[in-house]
């Protein structure tokens, strides 16, 4: 099999039959492929048995930022009253000087992909943004 010898959305439309369901995420949308332990941005695989074995990267593909934000596969997380509680966004305003490209002062007010809109902006150098760029927060 050729999984994960390239750059693809690999788990895409099998992310839910193949992984735990705490570790689903946008991930699951997102092109990777395998790299070598030495890659600084190297991360190991969540494959049963494959663990120390197998590590991936997403920085070296390109991705599809429409995919990502679509994707169905979302994080389950404890939501427990407490826990719930504990984390609620704050719905504070940003202080300007933090703000980059004339960006609202509600940027991070509320849960939603506030980068969604600017990262191609942002990409410069050649770095690659990845899939943060897509998630809520």
């Amino acid at each position: 099999s050729n999984y994960g010898s390239a750059c693809a959305a690999w788990d895409s439309t099998n992310c839910a039959a193949n992984y735990d369901p705490s570790d689903l995420d946008s991930w699951c949308c997102s092109q990777w492929c395998y790299v070598d332990e030495a890659c600084p941005y190297a991360k190991a695989s969540l494959n049963p048995g494959m663990e120390g074995k197998l590590w991936w990267t997403d920085v070296q593909c390109d991705q599809n930022a429409q995919a990502i934000a679509q994707c169905p596969y979302k994080k389950t997380v404890d939501s427990t009253e407490s826990n719930f509680a504990a984390c609620q966004c704050l719905e504070a305003d940003m202080p300007a000087q933090y703000l980059k490209d004339n960006m609202p002062t509600s940027y991070g007010k509320t849960c939603a992909p506030h980068d969604f809109h600017h990262c191609p902006d942002w990409n410069t150098g050649g770095v690659q943004m990845g899939m943060w760029c897509c998630a809520s927060w």
